[in-house]
């Protein structure tokens, strides 16, 4: 019988650097390609992954730590979106769900908000809804 070893869990030290690093680093935050520094995200993710590395927790390779930071992103996104969602189902007030920690709040701050709250000054597109309208062909 096969019996594989967990995982060890992401310390919050570990979460707190990264987060650190993406307020304190425009380049990272940004993460594209600069044409005159080709070398220059990769050589920051090799920094942060020695910083993450080194202070307890799990070992992981940049790979890696970049797909489990993909992860977390997405999993508070989609959990700062199902709290909004649940707060405007029942008319406002304190979601019974959950709440977002400090450092996820952070992170919202950090990586957008757009992705949870969609584009507030974004017109929506369609056909005008009339109150008092008769037939189709009548303008409001």
């Amino acid at each position: 019988m096969d019996k594989r070893k967990r995982a060890q869990r992401i310390t919050q030290q570990q979460y707190e650097l990264y987060v650190h690093e993406l307020e304190s680093n425009a380049d990272f935050r940004a993460q594209k390609f600069v044409a005159d520094k080709p070398d220059l995200l990769e050589k920051i993710w090799e920094g942060l992954v020695a910083k993450l590395n080194s202070v307890g927790g799990p070992q992981k390779s940049v790979k890696q730590w970049r797909e489990r930071f993909a992860d977390w992103k997405f999993n508070v996104r989609k959990k700062a979106r199902n709290l909004r969602l649940y707060e405007r189902g029942t008319g406002g007030g304190e979601a019974a769900a959950g709440t977002l920690t400090d450092l996820e709040q952070r992170l919202l701050g950090i990586t957008g908000k757009v992705v949870v709250a969609g584009l507030v000054s974004l017109p929506e597109l369609g056909v005008p809804q009339c109150k008092y309208k008769k037939y189709l062909f009548e303008k409001c």
